[in-house]
């Protein structure tokens, strides 16, 4: 009653019975992909902030001929997983969104540092998490090559230091949040505030690109 205007059925004469059924398995056993894809692709569901989609997005949903032409790569499953069950909330619901009003805990931290190694590690033999520094307000994840660092220098004496870096405020409307890394003999140090937004394990790709191309740069 609520979605009156909003039921698509989708229907095929029964010599196409097989085909419909195909149809069906298909968008069941990929539900999140499907809901993925309305999401980035479709008319309605992110811009016009509401769940609801339209004839058309479904009509442009993928069916290819043999289903495993829908597998994805572990880092692509990943960003799925964020857009589905944070980021949608968070273009709805802003500032009251999970992503801007939890910090981010140790698990947090875990499946970004895991997602982190696993993708820079594929090129830098070695590379591990150290325990990350929660630093009121925010957060340093250090990565370190070969034998475990002393990272106990990351404390409450470079916390003011830190903040200066993050958060720009030389401008009177508009503060800059900045993502810090910092190299130092075999530690990777990133420094980011500690909301979740930041620490997803979507956002260890991007960082991992940013700093592979650092690292090039610098003759690694």
């Amino acid at each position: 009653m609520a979605y009156k205007h909003k039921i698509v059925g989708i229907h095929a004469p029964l010599s196409q019975r097989d085909e419909l059924t195909r149809v069906y398995q298909l968008i069941t056993s990929n539900k999140k992909y499907y809901q993925f894809c309305c999401a980035i692709n479709g008319s309605q569901a992110l811009i016009g902030k509401a769940t609801a989609i339209l004839k058309q997005d479904i009509e442009n949903l993928p069916y290819p001929d043999a289903a495993d032409k829908l597998d994805l790569a572990f880092w692509e499953q990943t960003i799925i997983n964020d857009v589905m069950d944070h980021m949608v909330d968070y273009v709805r619901l802003g500032q009251d969104s999970e992503l801007l009003t939890t910090t981010a805990n140790a698990a947090n931290l875990a499946a970004y540092s895991e997602l982190f190694v696993r993708l820079l590690g594929s090129l830098y033999r070695g590379l591990h998490a150290h325990d990350p520094v929660f630093l009121n307000g925010l957060v340093a994840q250090p990565f370190y090559y070969g034998v475990r660092p002393d990272v106990s220098w990351l404390g409450v004496d470079c916390q003011e230091a830190l903040h200066k870096l993050v958060y720009d405020t030389s401008r009177d409307v508009l503060r800059s949040v900045r993502v810090v890394r910092y190299y130092e003999e075999n530690i990777i140090l990133v420094v980011k505030p500690d909301r979740l937004r930041y620490w997803l394990p979507s956002t260890a790709i991007r960082d991992a690109d940013d700093t592979l191309i650092e690292l090039r740069d610098q003759g690694w």
